[in-house]
């Protein structure tokens, strides 16, 4: 009965890091699941956090749904921290309330949000103007993020190479949002108009912020299905 710690010494500089809280103490299988998961370099420790490198970032999601970890979180981005990409985070529920983004809790919170983003890749038709957004943060329970400046983002949503001339990609054909500078993430749809786990990106157009809606589809084939997970994840750091 051992927990255990990643040595990524060799490689924090160049990579994105995560810690995990595990329900401590883990067994011998709990570790050989992470180790399934793509934890590499596994050692026994007391502490009871697990400092690992996932081999891809879309394991996260399986390693936070494992009974015996508590949450998952991102410590260092390749570019740059989370920490100095935020501005403030605010839950919208029957007025504002303000997340301290300098507290474990707010750091945690601002890492799933900014991770979130990246996942994207499902985007809906839906328009929205400024009276809607104002609607939404009213009515609907959710939470805003807002960046210190704005960002090209990019997301998962892979685009086809005749569509390119028209779409901003990466290198690797993955769509990029431009100027993004802030999203509202739906926590729940008081209004029934089907956006609850839908993201409305904000993006910084000819001096106003113009809206997009997205949402992460969790499905390869067939009709979407939207990840709503991370509404869990929030509303446990969210007290």
């Amino acid at each position: 009965m051992i927990n255990t710690i990643f040595d990524d010494s060799e490689k924090i500089n160049n990579t994105a890091g995560f810690l995990i809280k595990c329900y401590k103490p883990l067994t011998e299988n709990q570790i050989q699941v992470l180790r399934d998961s793509g934890v590499r370099r596994l050692q026994a420790s007391e502490i009871e956090t697990i400092y690992h490198r996932l081999i891809e970032e879309n394991k996260i999601e399986e390693v936070e749904n494992l009974d015996f970890v508590e949450y998952v979180y991102l410590y260092k981005t390749k570019i740059e921290p989370t920490k100095e990409m935020v501005d403030k985070i605010v839950l919208l529920e029957n007025g504002k309330k303000q997340i301290n983004i300098n507290s474990e809790e707010g750091l945690r919170i601002a890492s799933t949000l900014t991770r979130k983003l990246h996942e994207l890749n499902l985007q809906s038709t839906c328009v929205f103007g400024e009276e809607d957004i104002q609607e939404i943060e009213q009515k609907d329970r959710s939470i805003r993020l807002f960046l210190k400046k704005p960002i090209d983002l990019t997301i998962s949503q892979w685009v086809e190479p005749e569509e390119r001339y028209h779409i901003p990609v990466d290198e690797k054909g993955y769509r990029i949002l431009e100027d993004v500078k802030t999203a509202i993430f739906i926590l729940e749809d008081r209004q029934n108009e089907g956006l609850e786990a839908h993201i409305l990106v904000g993006h910084r157009v000819e001096g106003r912020i113009g809206y997009s809606c997205w949402a992460i589809n969790i499905k390869e084939e067939g009709k979407p299905e939207l990840d709503k997970t991370w509404i869990d994840g929030i509303n446990r750091l969210v007290k």
